[in-house]
């Protein structure tokens, strides 16, 4: 969690995700939800609209698995955008850009693997945006749809709640458990 002694000027959202060791597993219950997506020509595309897709301000816990899938498939898709724009971040972080091949396999292993379905991350998630300038040209960047949002300072982009790929049971107990969630709020009191 953050905690805050000194004045800021920036947004105060304070996100954070909690990862369950034990309780409720929901995997075989998953598993059969999303059977329909295991076939090999079948794939369940995500961020997408089922489940929570926006993670900011707002008191919450998000602890369903397409909530919390959700939130996985936004940290990766931030992490892609680093790596196609070659934008890492001048402080240290545990992941950047240049992991996000090696995260994204593993959120499609454990998806296969465990639950027994396909996974993508959803294209359509990202938008991209083409300016002209006299002087430049024409020259674009990428960001996420208006409708996929992880307030910055929780998201991959500044290094925040990414302790689920720590390893693939890491992910995998945050995505099968009920007791674990993603805490969503801010520091304003």
């Amino acid at each position: 969690m953050k905690l805050r002694s000194d004045y800021v000027s920036n947004s105060s959202s304070s996100s954070f995700i909690i990862i369950a060791k034990e309780g409720m597993d929901m995997t075989e219950t998953i598993s059969a939800e999303f059977s329909s997506y295991s076939e090999d020509w079948t794939c369940y595309y995500a961020p997408c609209k089922n489940g929570k897709h926006e993670f900011g301000w707002e008191w919450e816990d998000t602890c369903s698995f397409e909530g919390k899938l959700n939130f996985v498939a936004i940290q990766l898709l931030y992490l892609f955008l680093e790596k196609i724009e070659n934008r890492d971040r001048e402080y240290k972080r545990e992941f950047t850009g240049k992991d996000f091949d090696r995260l994204y396999d593993m959120l499609k292993k454990v998806c296969k693997e465990r639950f027994h379905f396909n996974f993508k991350l959803n294209e359509d998630a990202i938008k991209t945006h083409i300016w002209h300038d006299d002087e430049k040209g024409y020259y674009g960047y990428s960001l996420l749809n208006d409708d996929y949002y992880i307030d910055h300072q929780s998201a991959s982009s500044e290094g925040e709640c990414m302790e689920m790929f720590e390893s693939e049971d890491a992910l995998y107990d945050f995505l099968r458990f009920e007791t674990s969630y993603v805490r969503g709020g801010n520091d304003n009191g």
